[in-house]
């Protein structure tokens, strides 16, 4: 009973950050485009930025799972990754005004724009995949089984979130209270994620 728990959290914490991930970078681009305007080079920068930013975090969180791996861990980037989500809504006025009265290239400012909104949280975001897989994996003769299940659980939470986001959220909230409503989302992760929920431990981790 225990076991199906614990495997049923860590699929429900890849699920989650699968969604966020592809909702946060749906709405990227409502973000940006006041200032730049829409364009494929908005959705290129995004693109490239997030996946770049996710591919430095599964890096840098396998190699924390390596050192070692528990759920105040997993938790304290899930914590992490909500704060700087947060931190989009308090920064993009200030990018987004210098970027409207910049001269340089949309080009660039789509790609300065994303890198400088979109990076952190994600590096975050990228993280936890990897520490979530170290934990799952109690068993050598069921690795295989046991990480498919976590690739599935993050697919489909990315599948969800693309489509809930581009057909409902975006209509009825708009970009400022998704980004709110993503870094909630995170936090209350993070304080089911963190052990006997106690968000104390994780902010002083």
């Amino acid at each position: 009973m225990l076991v199906k728990k614990a495997s049923f959290k860590l699929e429900l914490i890849v699920f989650v950050t699968g969604f966020v991930v592809m909702s946060f970078e749906m709405v990227g681009s409502r973000i940006l485009s006041p200032a730049i305007g829409s364009s494929i080079y908005i959705w290129t920068s995004i693109i490239g930025v997030i996946l770049g930013s996710l591919s430095l975090g599964y890096f840098l969180g396998g190699r924390s799972a390596d050192k070692y791996v528990d759920l105040k861990k997993l938790s304290a980037f899930i914590l992490y990754a909500a704060i700087f989500v947060l931190v989009t809504n308090i920064l993009k006025e200030g990018i987004l005004v210098y970027l409207s009265n910049s001269p340089m290239d949309s080009k660039f400012a789509a790609l300065i724009g994303s890198f400088a909104l979109f990076s952190i949280p994600n590096i975050f975001l990228g993280m936890v995949s990897p520490l979530a897989f170290k934990l799952k994996i109690t068993d050598l003769s069921t690795t295989g089984t046991a990480s498919s299940s976590l690739f599935i659980w993050s697919t489909v939470g990315s599948i969800a979130g693309t489509f809930v986001t581009g057909f409902y959220l975006i209509s009825y909230l708009g970009s400022a209270n998704i980004v709110y409503l993503l870094s909630l989302v995170l936090f209350i992760l993070a304080f089911y994620t963190s052990p006997k929920n106690n968000m104390l431990p994780i902010v002083f981790y």
